[in-house]
């Protein structure tokens, strides 16, 4: 089990939420998205870091914890970087704990759409049930008509 947990850890990340979130996406058998990514405009401006992503879909996964909500600053700095990000054709896809820990499945059947959405070729049909033990307690799963789309 350790050698497992070892084979998950990856460098550059900000927080404990970052990495229960890139696990909950793990264990479902989605794609891995990268950590903490720089991203800049045309020009080669700086727009931001992004907790998550998958850079060459434009798919951002930003965790917000409570700190982005009470602190001004922080929640004005999110908002602009998501308009930017959006504006450069980026899906910004925002969670917070209640994502992770209250509707998992919803947040999956979310992840799992945007990528197919964008065109990613590694999308399972099926998520692989291994995160449940670590992420089902409570889970409101997705509603009709808000899981995966297939065309």
């Amino acid at each position: 089990m350790a050698r497992r947990a070892a084979a998950l850890v990856r460098p550059r990340v900000d927080s404990p939420m970052e990495t229960r979130v890139r696990l909950l996406i793990v264990l479902s058998g989605l794609p891995e998205p990268l950590t903490n990514v720089t991203v800049k405009d045309a020009d080669g401006g700086w727009i931001g870091m992004v907790d998550l992503a998958y850079a060459a879909y434009k798919i951002a996964i930003e965790y917000h914890g409570d700190v982005h909500r009470t602190t001004p600053r922080r929640w004005r700095a999110d908002v602009a970087k998501a308009e930017l990000l959006g504006r450069l054709g980026w899906r910004v896809i925002i969670l917070t704990a209640d994502d992770v820990y209250g509707r998992p499945s919803r947040t999956l059947a979310r992840l799992q759409q945007a990528l197919v959405d964008a065109g990613h070729p590694a999308v399972p049909p099926d998520l692989d049930p291994a995160w449940r033990p670590h992420f089902s307690r409570g889970d409101q799963p997705a509603e009709p008509g808000h899981g995966r789309v297939v065309s």
